[in-house]
C-alpha cells in the first residue's frame, strides 16, 4: 500500500507580511517563502525544496529540506529547526548578522 502524497502549494511563491501568520502542515511547498519582520511562520511534517527567507521567526519541526532548499536568515530574524536533516549546503550560508538559528 503505498503512502498519499502530500499536498502540494504549487510552484508559485509566498510571502508572510509584517503581522502575518502562516501555519502550515503535511504541504508540499516548491515555491520560495518569505518572512517578513514581524511575521511568522509555523510548519510540521511539510517538504520545502525552493529557497525560505526569514526575516521574521519560523519555527519547522520535522519538515524535510530538500537538497534544492536554501536558507535565508537576516534582518534579526530566528528560526528553530526540530527533529530534521538538514542539507549541509542550506546550512553554510544560513544566517547573517543579529540573526539566530536553534537547531534541536
Amino acid at each position: 500500500m503505498k503512502a498519499p502524497s502530500p499536498p502540494s502549494w504549487g510552484g508559485g511563491g509566498f510571502t508572510v507580511q509584517e503581522r502575518g501568520s502562516l501555519a502550515l502542515t503535511a504541504v508540499l511547498i516548491q515555491g520560495a517563502i518569505s518572512v517578513a519582520a514581524g511575521a511568522s511562520l509555523s510548519a510540521q511534517g511539510s517538504t520545502f525544496s525552493n529557497t525560505l527567507t526569514v526575516s521574521g521567526t519560523a519555527s519547522l519541526s520535522g519538515c524535510t529540506l530538500a537538497a534544492s532548499a536554501t536558507i535565508d536568515l537576516s534582518g534579526g530574524g530566528s528560526l528553530s529547526l526540530a527533529s530534521m536533516i538538514v542539507p549541509e549546503a542550506a546550512l553554510t550560508t544560513a544566517y547573517g548578522a543579529a540573526s539566530t538559528l536553534r537547531l534541536a
